[in-house]
């Protein structure tokens, strides 16, 4: 993939993800990969080598409603493990498979 490509991908996230920064974008592309059953936040944090509060603020920005409570694009969610309850599964809600259909051009 290419500047351009890169430049293009970045640009069609923005019309469907809102303001979308690279790491945002890396969170969802990360989430949409990781398929039905999700990722770790822990995991995901790790993959990404990025700070966790940071990568907490990208998820919640991709959530229902963003770090400073305003509505956001509800296209993750973010729910306890079954397993361990301290733990944070992240998935994509239908919005954000549909938003991912349009992202990958698959929909």
């Amino acid at each position: 993939m290419n500047a351009v490509d890169l430049a293009s991908a970045l640009a069609r996230a923005r019309a469907l993800l809102g303001e979308c920064s690279a790491l945002k974008l890396q969170v969802f592309c990360e989430v949409a990969a990781s398929g039905a059953h999700g990722v770790d936040q822990h995991t995901l944090t790790s993959v990404l080598g990025a700070w966790p509060s940071t990568v907490s603020a990208a998820l919640r920005d991709l959530s229902a409603v963003d770090h400073l409570g305003r509505l956001g694009p509800a296209c993750l969610s973010i729910e306890s493990s079954p397993q361990d309850r301290r733990r944070h599964v992240v998935r994509l809600t239908d919005a954000g498979r549909v938003q991912a259909g349009q992202l990958f051009g698959d929909g």
